[in-house]
């Protein structure tokens, strides 16, 4: 490349310029003289050699945007490298059994051991699944699940998979899937974010339940 550089400066001086050898072109670039020096000493017009060295700085010009684009697209990825990750997000809540049957949790509920769980986010353009985690209760019922991603531009829930419990697998109707917000842009600190307990019911209705609704119908007629 730097070879048909030079050659072309040959071609376009020579005309123009008595002072330059009349070898060939071929020759001059094959002696040991640098082609820069055979050029800038044969021209004797200064506005010639002015425009000769324009046209060599060319070179360092491009040479330098390049370095400059180079910089400019590596030195974000390089600050992004070494910037601190950001925590990740710690989806908490509980799935309960109800052997009442009421559709919430009551005195006699009891949490679930082992339920699988799922958080599921959607886009809320085509509202196609585009992020899905599992994750399992621990022996209080609870579970995490840990996501590093931010879904600004998902609808994100926790939704109930399967119950290990064998007399309370029916999901609960309304309390299946609870919303869960998985954005910093909303003015939250935490990275913690809890989502609604979700919950079975059991088959039968366990003894004893008729007085703890009758407790809570009391309660709600006094308020």
């Amino acid at each position: 490349m730097q070879l048909n550089i030079y050659h072309a400066l040959l071609l376009f001086f020579m005309p123009i310029s008595p002072a330059l050898p009349h070898s060939h072109p071929n020759l001059l670039l094959k002696s040991s003289t640098p082609i820069c020096f055979v050029l800038t000493h044969s021209l004797r017009n200064p506005l010639l050699l002015l425009l000769l060295h324009l046209v060599l700085s060319v070179k360092s010009i491009m040479a330098s945007r390049v370095v400059l684009l180079l910089a400019m697209c590596v030195l974000p990825a390089m600050v992004v490298a070494i910037r601190p990750a950001k925590n990740p997000f710690s989806v908490k809540g509980r799935v309960y059994c109800d052997p009442c049957r009421a559709g919430f949790e009551t005195s006699a509920t009891t949490y679930i051991a082992g339920a699988e769980v799922m958080l599921q986010c959607k886009s809320r353009v085509s509202n196609e699944v585009v992020y899905t985690k599992k994750g399992w209760t621990d022996s209080t019922g609870s579970y995490t699940m840990y996501v590093d991603e931010d879904h600004a531009d998902e609808i994100c829930d926790a939704k109930l998979v399967s119950s290990p419990h064998p007399e309370c697998k029916e999901v609960t109707p309304g309390r299946d899937q609870a919303r869960v917000i998985l954005t910093r842009y909303n003015g939250i600190a935490s990275d913690n974010r809890f989502a609604n307990a979700m919950g079975f019911m059991s088959q039968e209705v366990a003894s004893g339940c008729t007085e703890i609704l009758r407790q809570y119908q009391e309660f709600d007629n006094e308020n």
